[in-house]
């Protein structure tokens, strides 16, 4: 007990812990090739060790990674230096991670430091292993910066805490548990809690058992990243992500904080399949339905959602659209907002299937609408839809009993069955120049 109480008051003497950090980073150092820094290590009576004020620098002396504090068990210290330690429970305060791009090199520095560590560079077991039952982790940071790109920092979550369980460092590679983990983005989005089974290696993130929660969201399933070690620098347009959702509802204000085409006054409930980059996926086997009563299910395709500048184009194979005029405008105000005609309102609730493709400058659409006024077949190219209500159109239509005094604003005028090729411009009367060759069935007037 004397010694016990000795060897605590020894290991108390800042000189002794400035000592102790000196040699444990000189080691690692030189093992390693590292440039790290531990300003002190503090060892207490009830067998914890204390790494203060850690820091990682790059290879051009900017931090990649520093901790305010680090707390394990002294029992692994004798690990740690042998390079293959199971740290028990570990509690890391006020940590910071930089994940840095300098302009002309193509590689990040944070995973240049990892690479130190493993001399095979490949995904399959190395020399160094880092383990730990639990890693408690307390108002983090990080960043990730591409000095090559237009947008510094791409990425940044600050207030992270969190719990990893079966946490693993394995060379390049990471293994965890993820559980209660909160954070806010760049964007503003809060994360109230999220858990998932994590793995990142050179070529993949898998997310398993994902749920991620917010104040109005609830997202559930799993999401698989594959790619090649340069292309997360150019992440919305390089790393291939699948992903499967199960029973997921989003709110329109939280997708907002990434893409602001969309409205926010709804809520998406969903299941399906992605595919493909954040620039230009598809989903699969979508079924959605919104606390405004509108419905899907079919497959989406999405391209230039991030960069449109180039035009975003959406591709729609509908097996159900169920919704009206006004909720399709909200739901996407600078697309459909701008593309819908506005006589489209005198449809009243609608449902349509067919394939639709939408760019910023066309429409084209092979559609079978049911609305309150009647059904209508169509096949059409639509152009110039800046000015949707003067758009020029060409194309087939068949219209089946359609109230055409409703649409028209004539009470004298009542249904209107056709057949008929069409092609001219404008879909109000006030604008209306259009050829028309076909067969009347019906027509009702007075």
């Amino acid at each position: 007990m004397v010694l016990l109480l000795l060897f605590g008051l020894v290991m108390s003497i800042p000189k002794v812990q400035t000592s102790l950090a000196h040699k444990l980073t000189k080691y690692l150092n030189s093992k390693y090739n590292t440039h790290l820094t531990i300003d002190k290590v503090d060892l207490s009576y009830a067998g914890q060790v204390k790494l203060k004020e850690i820091l990682i620098k790059d290879r051009y002396k900017d931090t990649i990674i520093y901790v305010k504090q680090l707390q394990t068990s002294v029992l692994n210290l004798d690990r740690v230096i042998k390079g293959k330690p199971n740290l028990g429970s570990i509690r890391v305060d006020k940590a910071q991670v930089v994940m840095k791009t300098y302009k002309g090199n193509p590689e990040d520095e944070l995973q240049v430091f990892i690479n130190k560590f493993d001399s095979k560079k490949t995904d399959k077991p190395s020399g160094f292993l880092l383990t730990s039952d639990q890693v408690r982790l307390t108002d983090s940071y990080f960043s990730l910066i591409d000095e090559n790109k237009d947008t510094i920092p791409i990425v940044t979550y600050k207030n992270i805490n969190t719990k990893i369980l079966n946490f693993k460092l394995d060379g390049p590679a990471i293994y965890g548990s993820i559980r209660d983990l909160s954070l806010i983005d760049q964007n503003g989005l809060v994360v109230d809690q999220m858990q998932t089974d994590f793995t990142y290696t050179r070529s993949y993130m898998h997310y398993l058992n994902l749920v991620l929660k917010t104040k109005t969201s609830t997202l559930k399933g799993e999401i698989r990243m594959n790619y090649k070690r340069n292309d997360l620098a150019n992440f919305k347009n390089k790393v291939q992500i699948k992903a499967t959702f199960d029973s997921s509802s989003v709110s329109l204000q939280d997708i907002r904080h990434f893409y602001d085409e969309l409205g926010n006054q709804d809520v998406l409930h969903f299941t399906g399949k992605m595919e493909g980059t954040l620039n230009n996926f598809t989903v699969k086997k979508l079924n959605l339905r919104s606390d405004q009563k509108a419905r899907f299910t079919g497959d989406l395709q999405l391209i230039n959602s991030f960069d449109r500048k180039k035009g975003v184009e959406l591709f729609a194979k509908i097996s159900h659209l169920e919704s009206d005029y006004f909720h399709l405008k909200n739901l996407l105000p600078n697309i459909l907002g701008k593309t819908l005609p506005s006589s489209f309102q005198t449809f009243g609730h609608f449902t349509m299937s067919g394939n639709t493709h939408i760019t910023t400058k066309e429409i084209n659409a092979n559609l079978v609408t049911h609305s309150e006024i009647g059904k209508i077949a169509s096949e059409l190219k639509i152009s110039s839809i800046d000015k949707i209500d003067e758009a020029t159109y060409e194309g087939t239509v068949n219209l089946e009993d359609i109230n055409l005094g409703e649409l028209i604003h004539d009470p004298l005028v009542g249904n209107f069955s056709m057949q008929a090729e069409v092609s001219g411009k404008g879909f109000t009367l006030e604008h209306l120049d259009t050829q028309v060759k076909g067969l009347i069935s019906k027509h009702q007037y007075k």
